[in-house]
């Protein structure tokens, strides 16, 4: 009997022993008590963003753009798609608006996820991250300041819109795009201000940045690449299209040449290749023979 009661508390010491060693190194533990509740990120962003940027033969640029935007929207934590639309070579004019307003429809039609978009011109790269890409709701929010402007050229801030403008898909359904004959560099801007301002569209732009003129932003347009300034048409003729309001999302035209899913340094990004056609009765102005 007495070797019985040894024996079991041999035992029990034995069953004491391993069952503090297994404790001690948190074996145990995690058997004894409660699961830890799982860490899980933040809640997905309410809101996508589609970087709707204009495109025609300037991939130097483009090499650029992507791994840049990537990175500064990444780290606001935006929840973003890229989308490029390019203008092949047709024997046309470079037509912004017609890119803007069939970007539109294909974000439309193919990425539904997105509310708001980024017009976003290729040669430009925020710099500072005090500028927000979150979306604003019934606010548009021009991201390019005139007073940021390093290039030299003047601009009325009350209508000017051009560089980076956040708006949302149904404020730029609701003022119907961009007029569709503008052709070459200048005017579809200021009149997309204009319908803007028709349409009662709150702007916005940055406030009390830390940052200046030189280093709010980066502009990476390479001089071996010129505007195409010229002006087609009187001054009269000109301002009219200016402030023109038929043409625009509702009745653009364009063929749709091809579709490409491309990544550049792991970051994925759609382009769209179009051909805009252009009526010469109408805007003789789309022929750079014309000029």
């Amino acid at each position: 009997m007495k070797i019985k009661k040894n024996n079991v508390l041999i035992l029990t010491c034995i069953v004491l022993f391993v069952v503090y060693f297994l404790y001690t190194r948190k074996g145990l533990n995690t058997l004894l008590l409660p699961p830890l509740p799982e860490i899980t990120d933040a809640e997905p962003p309410e809101h996508t963003l589609c970087v709707l940027v204009p495109f025609r033969n300037v991939f130097e640029e483009l090499l650029e753009f992507i791994p840049h935007m990537n990175a500064f929207l990444n780290r606001q934590k935006i929840r973003f798609h890229f989308v490029v639309v390019n203008q092949v070579t047709d024997g046309n004019r470079f037509n912004k608006g017609v890119i803007f307003n069939a970007g539109v429809k294909f974000i439309t039609e193919d990425y539904q996820d997105c509310d708001y978009l980024a017009l976003h011109d290729i040669d430009l790269l925020p710099l500072n991250d005090e500028i927000s890409y979150a979306y604003r709701g019934d606010v548009a929010f021009h991201v390019k300041r005139v007073d940021y402007n390093q290039t030299g050229d003047e601009y009325d801030p009350q209508i000017y819109i051009g560089g980076i403008l956040l708006i949302s898909i149904e404020q730029y359904i609701r003022v119907n795009g961009f007029g569709n004959h503008f052709w070459g560099w200048g005017g579809e801007d200021k009149n997309f201000g204009y319908r803007l301002s028709n349409h009662s569209v709150v702007k916005t732009r940055p406030i009390n940045l830390s940052t200046g003129v030189n280093d709010t932003f980066k502009w990476i347009h390479s001089p071996s690449r010129p505007r195409d300034h010229i002006r087609c048409a009187s001054d009269a003729r000109y301002q009219l299209r200016e402030h023109e309001s038929e043409t625009g999302l509702h009745d653009v035209e364009y063929e749709l040449v091809s579709v490409r899913f491309f990544e550049m340094d792991c970051v994925p990004f759609t382009m769209y290749n179009i051909k805009v056609p252009c009526d010469e009765k109408k805007t003789p102005w789309c022929k750079p023979t014309v000029c």
